[in-house]
C-alpha cells in the first residue's frame, strides 16, 4: 500500500483534521474524488482566458515601467496569485493593480516560514509547532488560514450555481460533499501551491 506522507510541505494537521497529503488512503481517495472535476482537461482549458488576461496585464504593467529595473520574481508572484485567486474562487485578487493586498503579504511570510516548519517536522516536534517556532511563523500560518476561510465562506455564500471555478466544482460535487474545514484546508493548499510555483 502506497504511503502518503506530505510532511515537510506543511503541518500534518489543522486542529484535528489532517491535510490531504497526510491523510489515510481512504480519506485521501475521498478528497481526490471531491476535487477531480476541477482538474479535468476541459475545466483547465476553460481557464485559459483568465491566465491570458493576467499575463497581458502583467506585460502592460511592465511596459509602463520599462525604463526602470524590475523585480521579476515579485511580478510573477503577483500574476500567479491573481490567477489562482480567480481560478479557485472566481474573484481576482487585484495584485497586478495594487500589490498591497493582505493575503499576498501573508503568503510571502508563509513561504518564508516553510524551512522552520520542515525543521520542526523532521525533528519530531510537529505536536509542539506553535511553541517551538518563532512567533511570526505561527502568526503567518494562522493569518493564512483565517484569510483562506474568509475566501471560502464568501464563495459559498455567493454561490448561485452559474459561476465556474475550482470551488464551485467542489461545492457542487454531489458524489463527495466536503465539510467547510476540509474545503478551507484544501483551498489553503491551492493558494500556496498556485501562487508560489511560478516565482520559484
Amino acid at each position: 500500500e502506497k504511503a502518503l506522507d506530505g510532511r515537510g510541505c506543511a503541518p500534518i494537521r489543522v486542529g484535528d483534521t489532517r491535510r490531504m497529503l497526510t491523510e489515510s488512503q481512504q480519506r485521501h481517495a475521498r478528497l481526490r474524488r471531491a476535487i477531480t472535476p476541477a482538474f479535468s482537461e476541459r475545466t483547465i482549458r476553460e481557464q485559459e482566458t483568465v491566465i491570458n488576461a493576467s499575463s497581458n496585464k502583467m506585460i502592460e504593467q511592465l511596459h509602463r515601467r520599462c525604463k526602470e529595473p524590475q523585480d521579476m520574481n515579485n511580478w510573477y508572484s503577483l500574476a500567479a496569485y491573481d490567477i489562482i485567486s480567480e481560478i479557485a474562487f472566481g474573484e481576482p485578487a487585484g495584485c497586478l493593480d495594487s500589490a498591497d493586498q493582505p493575503h499576498f503579504a501573508v503568503i510571502k511570510s508563509r513561504a518564508k516560514s516553510l524551512p522552520w516548519i520542515q525543521l520542526a517536522l523532521m525533528s519530531g516536534l510537529e505536536p509542539y509547532l506553535d511553541y517551538v517556532m518563532p512567533k511570526w511563523v505561527v502568526e503567518a500560518r494562522q493569518k493564512h488560514l483565517a484569510l483562506t476561510w474568509e475566501k471560502v465562506k464568501r464563495r459559498i455564500d455567493q454561490d448561485d450555481g452559474t459561476q465556474q471555478d475550482i470551488m464551485s466544482l467542489v461545492i457542487h460535487n454531489k458524489s463527495e460533499k466536503l465539510a467547510d474545514l476540509d474545503m478551507t484546508i484544501m483551498a489553503s493548499t491551492f493558494i500556496v501551491a498556485g501562487s508560489g510555483t511560478s516565482a520559484g
